[in-house]
């Protein structure tokens, strides 16, 4: 099981989630895969951290992990 954290109105999700998303993830199963499974539009992804270092999307995930999905920044 991976744990997903989503950034608060960041991306739609349940309100009854609030924000955390769990998701089933075997051997050889990517972020990118993770973020797939849990219906997360990879567009809005600017960045994944785990362990509070950023990680790629094709970085394979572990049992346990606890990734945190910041969105795009944009500014003017």
């Amino acid at each position: 099981m991976v744990t997903i954290q989503l950034t608060r109105g960041m991306i739609s999700y349940p309100e009854e989630s609030k924000g955390v998303i769990k998701v089933e993830a075997g051997e050889d199963t990517t972020v990118e895969e993770v973020l797939f499974k849990a219906n997360i539009n990879l567009k809005e992804v600017g960045m994944v951290l785990r362990d509070q270092k950023k990680i790629d999307l094709n970085e394979k995930v572990n049992e346990g992990d606890y990734l945190h999905v910041l969105p795009v920044i944009c500014g003017g």
